[in-house]
């Protein structure tokens, strides 16, 4: 089964058109948020994410040192803001590290991470700007 690894801008629009709880209900299951993006979550909002689970810790040295490097070659984070696209480097290292998570799958509402991904036929989701067309299904597997 696929666990979908949603981003910031995934979390931000279910926020904004209020379907969280219809995420909840399709994905709950399935997703599971790593620890730079439960970071970004305000601290009143976190408990509408719940069902994401514990996030997801890389810990191992050579793991958060890989993450870095990919936050700045990747994203173009600084050394002096060392947050800066830390939530993406740390899903494109959960895409690429199958043992970590398995068949990951990003899910995001922002078109440059989709484009991102699909350039690199990287299993990704894209949500739509409008939540108000039909469902986005869970992701088979």
């Amino acid at each position: 089964m696929s666990i979908l690894l949603p981003d910031v801008s995934a979390l931000q629009l279910l926020v904004r058109h209020r379907r969280v709880e219809q995420a909840r209900q399709l994905w709950a299951s399935t997703a599971r948020w790593p620890e730079a993006v439960a970071a970004e979550v305000p601290p009143r909002l976190r408990s509408k994410f719940d069902w994401l689970g514990e996030p997801i810790e890389i810990t191992d040295d050579r793991d958060v040192a890989l993450v870095d490097r990919i936050r700045r070659a990747t994203f173009g984070g600084s050394g002096s803001h060392p947050t800066e696209h830390l939530p993406e480097a740390q899903i494109l290292f959960l895409m690429s590290h199958d043992e970590l998570v398995h068949e990951p799958v990003w899910l995001t509402a922002d078109p440059n991470i989709a484009d991102f991904a699909a350039h690199r036929a990287m299993a990704c989701r894209s949500l739509p700007s409008d939540l108000d067309r039909p469902p986005w299904a869970p992701p088979s597997g």
